[in-house]
């Protein structure tokens, strides 16, 4: 009996360890500090130059946003789906353009969080129709060989700019 009661002890111990030893997580006492949400916001380019990173250090990580919209309009332009990754859009809050921190040496270490709507177009996912969508997204996050927060379905409980239906099972 108390072996197993060792083995239990051992097991409880590595559990503990991966519980409270995350990844990402910083050591005791400091955060991970992100800037965003657009370009502009977080500066640091030839085109965008009076944001965070131009008066204060590189951040830990920078905010964009992309959707599985395909087929809308907003804004006055046509959405193919992942706008704001590999191309510049601007759904009225500001310049996303995920690919641009990517190209630049000033974000080599950032992470990126990314906001991923998918207003509208619930169904579609569920449905497996936007499939081709979330593989090429999850072939962006694999080629990008960083860190990458996924926030699906952003800012859900927005009714009034994302109105994602509320009563959803």
């Amino acid at each position: 009996m108390r072996f197993k009661s060792s083995i239990f002890t051992l097991l409880f111990l590595s559990s503990s360890i991966i519980i409270f030893a995350q990844k990402f997580e910083p050591e005791d006492g400091k955060c991970l500090v992100f800037i965003g949400q657009d370009l502009e916001a977080t500066g640091g380019f030839d085109d965008y130059n009076n944001g965070y990173t131009d008066y204060f250090d590189i951040p830990a990580g920078v905010t964009t946003y992309t959707n599985l919209s395909p087929n809308n309009t907003s804004y006055g332009h046509y959405n193919k789906g992942l706008d704001g990754l590999k191309t510049k859009a601007n759904w009225g809050a500001g310049d996303s353009w995920a690919n641009l921190y990517l190209q630049d040496s000033t974000y080599q270490n950032s992470a990126i969080a990314i906001g991923l709507s998918f207003v509208n177009h619930e169904k579609n996912v569920s449905k497996g129709k936007l499939d081709y969508l979330i593989k090429d997204l999850a072939d962006w996050i694999k080629s990008t060989k960083r860190p990458i927060f996924l926030r699906i379905g952003y800012e859900f409980d927005g009714w009034d700019w994302n109105h994602y239906k509320k009563n959803i099972i």
